[in-house]
């Protein structure tokens, strides 16, 4: 029932909106005749030819092509065909982009830009010009692959809870290395609910990520973040992967001093990861010029004593680096967690109730 009402609901403002194109389109103030039709400003509904006023029902949007017959109830003229063709867009727009991305500001948006684009498309076809024809068809169809484009991005914006944002629609400079997406990780394979290869934050955190970005890009840096948001279909898929025994493929690389993987459960593996909350974060600083993260004592993920934030047996520049991260990251709101030096949670976090704020869907 609700779906049959939000259809109906946007076939209604598909219909205002091609409505007040046609108006608009045959009201725009030119002060000269248009195909034999003078502007009337500021008059009412009227006959394109004999400018005769229309009742109220003779000028619905759509509807009235049925109550008139198709023609002028006074003077028997066919009415213009372009009446219904953008009324008729405005119609099909609505609701396509309802069964897209629901009723939303980007809906009202889209609408908005798809019925006036093809208003303007139909300004320069109504004046007929023959040398415009080209410019209006390769408008067209620039216009289309636009509309398609944005389309596409912002369909998949839609997909996120309220409150979530892809961190490239944030800051696109921050470089992104999301490793459970790939082979690179502990795991030694992408993990369950990774889809693409996109970090996804609160906007929140999100936002004071680009204010870190702003500190560091003057010194020739930029963060390289490895992870975000993370579905709890993820972290159930590392709790499964560390009650596997035979499932010991990266043990040298990533966690050498565990003999027994259920150890990992203190301290690194969890059952709930402030990850799913979409407010924490994994993630180092690379050197822009050489494109190459910054000496940071140990690996991403490694999981041992030596990716504690603050071990002592690391290099005096793989320590200022740590300094140097953590520094900048409490500056701007975010706290450590002691025992890897890449994590990072948001203080104050929009999302903190346990478990209805850790959330399941998937990065894609």
């Amino acid at each position: 029932m609700e779906m049959v009402f939000g259809i109906l609901l946007a076939a209604f403002f598909g219909l205002m909106f091609g409505n007040y194109a046609t108006t608009a389109f045959f009201r725009i103030p030119l002060g000269k005749p248009i195909n034999g039709l003078k502007t009337l400003k500021g008059s009412r509904p009227h006959c394109s030819t004999c400018s005769h006023p229309l009742k109220f029902y003779e000028y619905l949007p759509f509807l009235s092509w049925f109550s008139t017959g198709f023609h002028c109830n006074y003077c028997g003229a066919k009415t213009d065909i372009i009446y219904t063709v953008l009324e008729v867009l405005g119609l099909i727009s609505a609701i396509l982009w309802f069964l897209l991305i629901g009723f939303n500001y980007l809906y009202i948006f889209l609408l908005t830009s798809w019925v006036t684009y093809f208003l303007f498309m139909a300004l320069f076809i109504r004046y007929n010009y023959v040398y415009k024809r080209v410019l209006v068809l390769l408008l067209i169809l620039l216009g289309g692959v636009v509309m398609a484009n944005s389309s596409s991005t912002l369909q998949m914006q839609s997909r996120l809870p309220n409150g979530f944002f892809y961190l490239s629609d944030i800051d696109p400079t921050i470089v992104q290395d999301v490793k459970y997406a790939k082979n690179d990780n502990f795991m030694g394979r992408p993990v369950k609910g990774y889809n693409r290869d996109v970090i996804i934050l609160t906007h929140e955190a999100a936002l004071a990520l680009r204010e870190v970005q702003k500190e560091l890009k003057p010194m020739g840096y930029s963060l390289k973040v490895f992870d975000g948001y993370r579905p709890q279909m993820a972290v159930e898929d590392f709790w499964e992967w560390a009650n596997d025994p035979t499932d010991i493929e990266n043990q040298a690389v990533y966690y050498p001093d565990f003999k027994n993987k259920v150890d990992l459960f203190n301290g690194y593996i969890a059952r709930r990861s402030a990850h799913s909350r979409g407010s924490a974060v994994d993630l180092t600083i690379i050197d822009l010029a050489k494109g190459k993260e910054l000496d940071m004592g140990e690996r991403f993920d490694f999981l041992g004593e030596r990716s504690n934030t603050a071990f002592e047996g690391i290099s005096e520049t793989a320590k200022d680096n740590r300094s140097l991260l953590k520094t900048i990251m409490e500056k701007h709101g975010f706290e450590n967690y002691w025992r890897e030096w890449w994590h990072y949670s948001l203080k104050g976090e929009p999302f903190t109730r346990t478990p209805e704020d850790h959330f399941n869907f998937p990065v894609e």
